[in-house]
């Protein structure tokens, strides 16, 4: 596999994770999984304790949710503009990408540190390094507006 190849696959499985992610974030929540890797993390933050209060689990089950489809979604939009366009090399799908991932890291990440929650910081700096990783490889290949069509064995 070329490196280019790489980066191209490298991009569709960074959006499948997200969709994976933001799927199990909405309808497995309140798991065990979720409760020792994420939950007990973030409720700690609030209230101390590894579980959060009763009253505020059935919130915790809405946020979560929506922020999990809102994550499945995007995921979603990644997989097309890295499957098309950026393996087409069409420098918008590239500053779309940049764009889209800076604008969500630096004010996440920040408000994260902000209010202590450093399990959602290491998992936007995983994402992050995921998704700048292949863009700074990559960013040669996008120096013109011409799109180039892919290696045929791509699909």
């Amino acid at each position: 596999m070329t490196s280019n190849r790489l980066w191209d696959t490298w991009m569709v499985a960074v959006g499948w994770i997200l969709v994976v992610f933001g799927l199990l974030l909405a309808f497995a929540n309140q798991t065990q999984l979720f409760d020792v890797v994420f939950n007990s993390q973030v409720n700690t933050v609030f209230w101390s304790s590894p579980a959060a209060p009763e009253s505020v689990v059935p919130f915790q089950r809405f946020i979560y949710g929506v922020l999990g489809m809102t994550v499945a979604g995007w995921g979603v939009f990644f997989i097309y503009v890295a499957r098309y366009p950026f393996r087409r090399r069409e420098r918008w799908a590239w500053n779309c990408i940049f764009a889209g991932i800076t604008l969500w890291f630096i004010p996440d990440t920040a408000i994260s540190i902000y209010f202590g929650v450093y399990v959602n910081v290491a998992l936007n700096v995983t994402i992050a390094i995921l998704v700048y990783v292949p863009l700074i490889a990559t960013r040669r290949l996008f120096t013109n507006n011409v799109a180039v069509q892919p290696d045929a064995r791509i699909s």
